[in-house]
Parts: structure tokens; sequence; C-alpha cells
């Protein structure tokens, strides 16, 4: 499915993540209540002690008793979107010996987007099942636009590698989101839970790549 449109004002949220990131992520982080075993650079072992999303394992979504399917990226990320920096043949599993991965993330471990419609790869049909669907969907907030103090537009990050470590999002690690009605409190170290309608698809605008999935927010709560 390809939306090579977007709702007014919401595009400019994925262009923030272009302009600021450059663009591509590390793997889900871990439970610090449970040892996880994760292959992947330092920068990505490091996050899996920290992030309580990680112990997620894929899943089809299962849907709770006020109607929202419960969804998470390890489902909406657990296929290869964009481009690798270093090219088709990257082993972005592979450890990297001998860099400071922290403090300079390996080129070819970054996903950059695609550049034209229908370049960065297909979209299993389980995901594409999602579209038009109320959901929750575990997170990060990254605001990108305050109202009265409140947050009413932000991005949805998989987990904190951006902030902590500089190294951006790939394509299909973060929703693009707009709050319904008033907005909620800026809570960019939390993880939270984010409710509303989801939206899956390519958005392009004026020609480049904004995000793949976006949400309409109506509520958001702790985790």
């Amino acid at each position: 499915m390809k939306r090579l449109t977007t709702r007014p004002g919401v595009g400019k949220i994925g262009l923030i993540v272009l302009a600021s990131c450059g663009l591509g992520l590390a793997a889900d982080g871990g439970n610090p209540l449970e040892p996880v075993d994760v292959a992947g650079s330092s920068s990505e072992r490091l996050l899996a002690r920290n992030d309580p999303f990680a112990a997620q394992k894929r899943a089809l979504p299962e849907r709770d008793s006020e109607g929202y399917w419960h969804v998470d990226f390890s489902l909406l990320a657990s296929f290869p979107y964009g481009h690798p920096r270093g090219g088709p043949d990257s082993d972005l599993l592979r450890p990297k010996a001998g860099r400071l991965a922290l403090l300079r993330p390996d080129e070819s471990e970054i996903i950059d987007p695609p550049t034209e419609p229908g370049t960065g790869g297909a979209i299993p049909e389980e995901v594409t099942a999602l579209d038009g669907k109320q959901v929750r969907l575990g997170g990060y907030m990254l605001p990108v636009k305050l109202e009265d103090g409140l947050a009413t537009q932000f991005l949805i990050l998989r987990n904190q590698s951006m902030c902590c470590f500089g190294r951006p999002p790939a394509p299909n690690e973060w929703i693009v989101a707009r709050m319904k009605g008033k907005g909620v409190p800026s809570r960019m170290d939390t993880p939270l839970y984010f409710y509303g309608k989801l939206h899956v698809g390519e958005v392009f605008q004026h020609q480049v790549f904004t995000g793949l999935y976006e949400l309409e927010v109506e509520k958001v709560s702790g985790s």
C-alpha cells in the first residue's frame, strides 16, 4: 500500500527525523529485570539491558476488551525496509570489533529511507492488515510541537538510541503521531503506551519520505 500524501501538518514531523538524525536505528533494547541475549553492536547490547519493550517477542496482535489491537515494534520493524548505507551485502547484526559504537555509529549499520515510492521494500501482510485499526503500542515520545506546554505532535520511537547514542532510527522504527484534541505532557525519557488509529503505508511530502506509519493518538498512558 502506498500513501503518497499526508494530512496537513503531520508530514513535517517526519522531516524532523531526517534533519535531526540521518536515519536508521538499533534493535530492540532489553528488560532490566531479565537477561536478554542480543547479537549486534555494543550500543544495541547496551540498549537491550535498558529498554522495557525489548522483551516483547514478535507475535500477531491481540485485541483487548476496549477494542485496541496490541502492537509493538517487534512486528512493525520485523522486516527489512529502506537501504543499508553500507550496501545490500552489509551484515547489520555482525559486531564491529574495535570501534566506539556508543560514540560514533558505524555507517554500515545505518538504514536510509527510500528516495522514491515503492523502492523501500515490501511490507508484510500482517503489518498492512493493521492499516486503519485502533491500536495500543509501546514506545518513546519525541515531541516536535508544543501548544500551551503540551505535546500535540511527536514521534514515537522504538527505543532511545537516537537520543542516547545519536543512532538514527530505521524507516520502520518510528511513527509520526498527532494528538486528537488537546495535547499531553511531554515525557521523553519514559516508556509509554499510545492509543489510536494506525495508518500503514509510505508517505512522501515534496518528494521526501516522511514515514511509513502514522498514528492519530487518542490517549497516552504509562507502560
